[in-house]
């Protein structure tokens, strides 16, 4: 199973630890071990050029039940894009717009997660600034 080296909720993962095994102390968690529906795929942005990094890139297995998990997911995504694209009246999609962005917001606030992409969005303003010199 993938490790998540973070912090995480019991009952978001399979299992964690210190680090030291044997010790019995779950309450410090360094890691854990992540349920397959909750898997996301991260990328780290790296500096370099393109073709520098292309050629530092490792590929690694997912295990196939995260495989499916994550192929899972794709699929619904795409339905919804799909069932999205197909609202022809705008004043409906407008309305969908605002719903899928009001529950986002609600999202980023309950989960804490506004900070890490307002620190995200920083990251890549600093990086286009450097791109432009």
């Amino acid at each position: 199973h993938p490790v998540c080296c973070t912090l995480g909720a019991p009952d978001e993962n399979l299992g964690g630890g210190s680090g030291h095994i044997g010790d019995g102390n779950q309450g410090n968690s360094t890691y854990h071990f992540v349920h397959p529906d909750n898997f996301q795929p991260v990328v780290v942005p790296e500096g370099g050029t393109s073709a520098a990094r292309r050629a530092a890139q490792v590929s690694l297995c997912l295990p196939q039940v995260y495989d499916e998990a994550l192929t899972k997911r794709e699929e619904e995504m795409k339905a919804f894009q799909k069932l999205f694209s197909e609202i022809t009246d705008e004043t409906k999609r407008k309305k969908a717009h605002q719903a899928i962005q009001g529950h986002f917001r609600e999202w980023l606030q309950s989960t804490g997660k506004s900070r890490q992409l307002a620190d995200l969005a920083k990251m890549a303003q600093q990086q286009d600034g450097k791109d432009l010199r």
